[in-house]
C-alpha cells in the first residue's frame, strides 16, 4: 500500500507561499541530516548511531564517493517549508485540478515582451510513500519552473513590476553562485543566500537525480538572453549527483530494537 500526494510552493520576492492554500505565507526551516540509517544484519541502526560498525561504513562510503567524484555530503543541512497543504492524487482528474489551481493562483503579470509573465518561481512536489512490511520507502519528484531573468529596459516594467523583476534576477543570481560553487567543488556552498536556493538544496544532493530543460528564443533580438541561458545549462552539467535509496523501519519496528 502507498500514498501519493502533492504540494505546490511559490517563491515570490524571496518568500515562500502555499499555492494550494490561498497563497498562505510559509516559513522555511533547516535540519541537520546524517543520511539514512544503516541496516546491519537485518536491523536498522538509527541515523544518530555512532557505533564502530556505523562509523566504518560511513567512512567507506565517503571514500567511494570521493573516488567516483560524486558530490555527496551525508552530513548536510536540509531546508523545507513548514505546514504546506498536501493534496492526495488518486486520478487524472486530481492531477488536472492541481495544475489548474497552480496556474490560477501563481502571480503573473503582462509586460512588453509577454502577455502573461510569471513573476515567481514555482516548485511542485509529488510525494510517494510505500510501506512493505516494517519497511517504509519515500520518494519525491520535484518539478521546478524558474521565472526567466528579465531585462527591465526591454520589458518596460515599473513600480511593483520592476521590484518583481529585480527579485527574480536576484534569486537567479544566487542560484548561479550555488551552481558555480558546486561545479568548482568549493568547500562552502552558499545555499542560504536566498529562499530559492535553500528549497533547491535537496536537488543538488547525493540522494537525487536532477534534469534541466533550458528554454530558448529563436528570435535574434533575444540572442543575449539565449546565450545566458545556454551558459547556465553548461554550468549545470558540471554538477554531479547520483540517486540512492534511503529505507527506514516503521516506528513500531524500531522500538523493538
Amino acid at each position: 500500500m502507498g500514498t501519493f500526494v502533492a504540494s505546490a510552493i511559490e517563491v515570490y520576492q524571496d518568500r515562500a507561499y502555499d499555492l494550494l492554500n490561498n497563497r498562505k505565507a510559509l516559513s522555511v526551516g533547516g535540519t541537520r541530516s546524517q543520511g539514512g540509517g544503516l541496516n546491519v544484519n537485518g536491523k536498522l541502526h538509527p541515523i544518530s548511531c555512532y557505533c564502530r560498525i556505523c562509523h566504518n561504513a560511513r567512512e567507506q562510503a565517503k571514500e567511494k564517493r570521493r573516488e567516483s567524484g560524486v558530490l555527496i555530503n551525508q552530513t548536510s543541512e536540509e531546508f523545507h517549508t513548514n505546514g504546506e497543504e498536501r493534496w492526495p492524487l488518486k486520478s487524472p482528474k486530481d492531477i488536472a485540478c492541481l495544475a489548474r489551481t497552480v496556474e490560477a493562483t501563481r502571480v503573473a503579470q503582462g509586460h512588453l515582451l509577454n502577455a502573461r509573465s510569471s513573476r515567481s518561481h514555482c516548485l511542485v512536489r509529488l510525494h510517494l510513500t510505500r510501506n512493505t512490511g516494517d519497511t517504509k520507502k519515500e520518494q519525491q519528484f520535484m518539478f521546478v519552473d524558474l521565472a526567466g531573468s528579465e531585462r527591465i529596459g526591454k520589458s518596460g516594467v515599473t513600480g511593483v513590476g520592476q521590484s518583481e523583476a529585480l527579485g527574480i534576477n536576484s534569486s537567479l543570481t544566487a542560484l548561479g553562485r550555488v551552481i558555480k560553487s558546486l561545479g568548482e567543488r568549493s568547500s562552502h556552498i552558499p545555499y542560504r543566500t536566498s529562499t530559492l536556493t535553500m528549497l533547491l538544496r535537496s536537488s543538488f544532493g547525493g540522494e537525487s537525480v536532477t534534469s534541466v530543460v533550458v528554454n530558448l528564443s529563436s528570435d535574434p533580438e533575444h540572442i543575449e538572453e539565449s546565450t545566458c541561458s545556454l551558459k547556465f545549462g553548461e554550468r549545470m552539467v558540471r554538477v554531479k549527483n547520483r540517486a540512492t535509496m534511503v529505507s527506514g523501519t516503521s516506528m513500531s519496528a524500531e522500538m523493538e530494537m
